[in-house]
């Protein structure tokens, strides 16, 4: 049996996207998922939205509530946060009592694109639950050092599409090797997450794609860093074409 995760994925909730939690569902559903976990920023509005979807259309889905955090020290991602409605906020932006007002609602923590913006320090690694190793809008150079982060410190691993539009959905899946029945109880689906074994499916954005995320990013952080990686990408892709067809 095998359970296909989607993970980290924003709504019209977040303030950079507009993707309606409806439309995501539909998606989820006709690429065969079977759980969803949409994490907006700083709210759990589109979790609970998508929660409502799958429970009035009674779908076979299963949403995990998360957000997605701003620290101090970089984003945090809180899973199976144990709320009803989006009244509770989280408690500021110092990593570490984000990271236990997480843990005080029974959640998992996960450490999201840990070089997007600066390293991870290892403390903070120390403390989180699993570690995100490929995210659709980081570059390859930085989701390799995820996944070598990861190994070097035992830490479960997760992969987000990180989907901000609609054509982003589609890149990504965690794949568990456990039972579908088991995804009802909370308790074992978290077991599941933490500890099952699982593969990682991905599709590497298209250059388009590429483009358009990294001057979303760029906007986003401010800082035109991320145009100038893809840049620097496209110079040498395009030195190992001009090599390879002077060399015929």
């Amino acid at each position: 049996m095998e359970l296909k995760l989607m993970f980290h994925v924003h709504t019209k909730y977040s303030f950079d996207s507009s993707l309606d939690p409806g439309r995501v569902v539909q998606c989820a559903i006709k690429s065969g998922y079977d759980i969803i976990s949409v994490t907006d920023h700083g709210t759990v509005a589109g979790s609970l939205a998508v929660k409502e979807i799958i429970e009035k259309r009674n779908l076979p889905l299963l949403a995990i509530i998360g957000a997605e955090y701003r620290t101090d020290r970089g984003d945090i991602i809180g899973l199976f946060l144990n709320v009803e409605d989006d009244c509770l906020r989280s408690p500021g932006r110092n990593f570490k009592d984000v990271i236990n007002w997480v843990k005080e609602m029974d959640g998992i923590t996960v450490l999201p694109h840990p070089f997007r913006e600066e390293e991870a320090d290892r403390d903070v690694v120390e403390l989180v639950d699993l570690i995100e190793v490929y995210n659709g809008r980081s570059s390859p150079h930085d989701n390799e050092r995820a996944a070598f982060l990861a190994e070097e410190c035992s830490k479960p691993i997760l992969a987000g599409s990180d989907a901000h539009s609609l054509v982003e959905l589609y890149g990504t899946a965690v794949i568990f090797h456990s039972d579908a029945n088991e995804i009802q109880d909370r308790k074992k689906l978290k077991r599941i997450i933490l500890n099952d074994r699982r593969h990682i499916y991905y599709c590497p954005p298209g250059r388009m794609h590429r483009v358009l995320n990294a001057m979303i990013q760029s906007y986003q952080l401010r800082d035109v860093a991320p145009m100038v990686e893809l840049g620097l990408l496209g110079s040498s892709l395009l030195k190992k074409t001009l090599s390879r067809l002077t060399k015929r």
